[in-house]
């Protein structure tokens, strides 16, 4: 694969595997998969900057299971934040 310089893409919706934030984005990088022909994408987080990979419905890295939980004790929360 060869990547082309950052552009506007076509625009996706996607969870950040970073941020964790549900953004859209019409930023980042895009190629053709040599071996089928279809399109892979680095899709740019415009909260966090980092790229996510897509191809097809592959995402890398991938957002994290679960939700948020608010109001949690800090000793408690710093464990969650960590994992």
């Amino acid at each position: 694969m060869q990547w082309n310089r950052a552009d506007h893409i076509q625009p996706r919706q996607f969870v950040s595997g970073y941020c964790g934030d549900k953004v859209a984005s019409r930023e980042g990088y895009v190629t053709v998969d040599t071996t089928d022909g279809a399109h892979a994408y680095l899709y740019v987080c415009p909260g966090c900057t980092k790229s996510s990979f897509i191809h097809r419905s592959y995402q890398s890295p991938g957002a994290a299971p679960g939700n948020e939980v608010d109001h949690l004790p800090e000793d408690i929360e710093s464990l969650m934040v960590a994992a």
